[in-house]
């Protein structure tokens, strides 16, 4: 070996024991690595074993894959708050439709009754969705009849214990509409019904039927089904139209106006809307988009709204208790509700909204007091004039002092100091429970009810009181309230000139008030009947014919006819009976 190779050699240092064990282990795993490489390029690798349930809580995991994933609350919670302006603007919409669908508060109509009637169910919605607005939990976007929503669970509620009644629909409530007598003076004893009413010193067939202990035990108990026994099955006061997709009324299978819920079962379960906001709050958030408000549709949707509210609280209309007489100069201004509708739709063309509603009124379409129901208002509602026309609640009302006994003393009081009151109608009305059904379909017991008030202004002769009749199929007559007006009663010895008024010989056709029934009012006797001729008794003659079957009286060249609620006065007939007093002529 060379001299300086073993010099080298010489000079390398030899490894200690730690260095010699290191490289020896990393040798072998480097042979190990190697030999493993080539094993697994040529033999498969076995699957990883199934991680195992999660025990207890594995029931949840599986409900949570089928409907959603708890993983998606937080996501969408984050999302309903974003979408808050957007769905407070969407309730807006549907309340500006709810309040266009019931039309004008201030007037009695199918859809302004004491009660749950077609035009409320929306309202109680429109609340709701107001005050909770998360469509999934409010049931913004459900249909009406939808138990899966809060505003559909509150409105069936309230169907169940405030619903409608035959004993205070369109066209009377009695003892306030018409009001009974007790001083004879309307707006007096209208306000001395209400005390009484408020501190139960007279009992109220309406109030009566709401939170109706048997329904609230139904209800509660696994729920409740609005059939024939259901008061508000049917609405007495004529059909409902479907408008804006709010249901109306349908027609049963004996002409009766059913209400859209009608045979349907409602269970009481406020834990529906919840699940059905927890399911929406675990779906996949892509389908709960984020929904800003659109300025344009925000202000489209003030618009609407400040329309139908229009509609809802106009008090300056025909029929209204706060329009005296018939309001014409409004309309003749063209300042009714309509008008001004029209209006606000001018300012701002194109309001989807309010044109269809225009379009509704129209056509026939809309909801709202007929012509028949503000006329009957006019009679009934405004609180002028003397009362002592209109019937009084039966004596079984009373738990003590019944205070239609009173109507005598202050009728002969005010006859004695010169005021001329009219003639005093003190019979009680007397109010028996139907069934819906049987009511509304014109069976045997509905022969003897009181249907309501109607006479058009033009069957009232001049000269005469201007009282309107009550009348029944079994022919009673009473005066509404308020339609003296001050003025004296006519006498027996009255005549009216012939005049060139239509004959009376054809019976006027029912109108709306034959729908108001459930009241029942004894027919009176016909003894006192006056004819032209000023002859008095139970059948006059000559020329003069009673017709007690029908419980219409012919008298002289004119006639009055009374047949299923209409009242006409002839031209020559007049005087006065014990059941009705209507200026130039009289029934018995």
């Amino acid at each position: 070996m060379p001299a300086h190779a073993r010099r080298r050699v010489r000079h390398r240092k030899p490894l200690d024991a730690k260095r010699a064990r290191l490289v020896r282990r990393y040798s072998a795993m480097a042979a190990v690595a190697v030999v493993g490489g080539g094993v697994m390029a040529i033999t498969p690798v076995a699957p990883p074993e199934p991680v195992p349930e999660l025990g207890v809580a594995s029931a949840d995991v599986r409900l949570a894959a089928a409907t959603g994933s708890i993983l998606n609350v937080p996501m969408n919670l984050a999302i309903d708050l974003v979408n808050v302006p957007s769905n407070e603007v969407k309730a807006l919409d549907f309340l500006s439709k709810s309040l266009f669908f019931s039309g004008a508060w201030f007037v009695v109509s199918a859809t302004n009754l004491w009660g749950v009637d077609p035009g409320d169910p929306s309202h109680f919605q429109s609340v709701v969705q107001l005050a909770v607005p998360f469509p999934a939990l409010s049931g913004l976007g459900l249909d009406q009849s939808d138990q899966n929503g809060l505003g559909q669970q509150v409105w069936h509620t309230v169907a169940v214990v405030l619903p409608i009644s035959t004993y205070c629909d369109a066209a009377m409530c009695t003892p306030v509409t018409p009001t009974s007598p007790i001083t004879g003076i309307t707006s007096t004893d209208f306000y001395i019904w209400t005390l009484a009413l408020l501190t139960g010193q007279v009992k109220f067939p309406l109030i009566d039927n709401w939170l109706n202990p048997e329904r609230l035990t139904q209800l509660l108990s696994g729920g409740y089904t609005f059939d024939s026994t259901y008061p508000g099955y049917a609405d007495p006061s004529g059909p409902v139209k479907p408008l804006f997709d709010f249901p109306g009324t349908t027609v049963g299978p004996d002409g009766e106006n059913l209400n859209p819920w009608a045979d349907t079962t409602f269970t009481l379960n406020l834990l529906k809307p919840l699940q059905n906001y927890f399911n929406h709050l675990m779906a996949d958030p892509s389908t709960n988009p984020i929904q800003l408000p659109d300025l344009v549709q925000f202000g489209r949707t003030l618009q609407a709204v400040l329309a139908s509210m229009v509609v809802a609280f106009d008090p300056i209309t025909p029929g209204s208790p706060y329009c005296s007489g018939d309001c014409s100069f409004i309309t003749d201004l063209h300042l009714d509700y309509p008008d001004i509708v029209r209006g606000i739709g001018a300012l701002w063309p194109g309001n989807q909204t309010i044109d269809t509603w225009l379009t509704a009124y129209d056509t026939g379409k809309a909801n709202g007091p007929t012509q028949e129901q503000i006329d009957n208002s006019i009679k009934i509602l405004q609180p002028t004039g003397w009362s002592f026309g209109n019937p009084s609640p039966p004596p079984q009302w009373f738990p003590g002092l019944n205070l239609s006994t009173l109507a005598p003393q202050f009728h002969a009081l005010w006859t004695a100091l010169g005021l001329n009151p009219p003639p005093l109608n003190n019979t009680p009305i007397e109010l028996e429970e139907t069934s819906s059904v049987t009511a509304l379909a014109g069976g045997p017991e509905t022969q003897s009810k009181a249907e309501a008030i109607e006479q058009d202004p033009e069957d009232t002769p001049p000269g005469g009181s201007g009282a309107a009749t009550l009348l029944g199929k079994g022919g009673g007559l009473t005066e509404p309230t308020g339609l003296d007006q001050g003025l004296p009663p006519s006498t027996g010895s009255e005549t009216q000139p012939p005049s060139s008024a239509p004959s009376n010989d054809t019976v006027q056709e029912p109108g709306f008030v034959q729908r108001a029934v459930n009241r029942l009012v004894p027919h009176p006797s016909g003894t006192n009947t006056t004819t032209a001729d000023g002859t008095t008794g139970t059948n006059a003659t000559g020329e003069d014919i009673t017709k007690s079957g029908e419980g219409a009286t012919k008298s002289g060249e004119g006639a009055t006819k009374s047949d299923e609620g209409a009242t006409k006065s002839g031209e020559g007939g007049n005087g006065t009976s014990t059941g009705a007093h209507s200026g130039g002529g009289s029934a018995g």
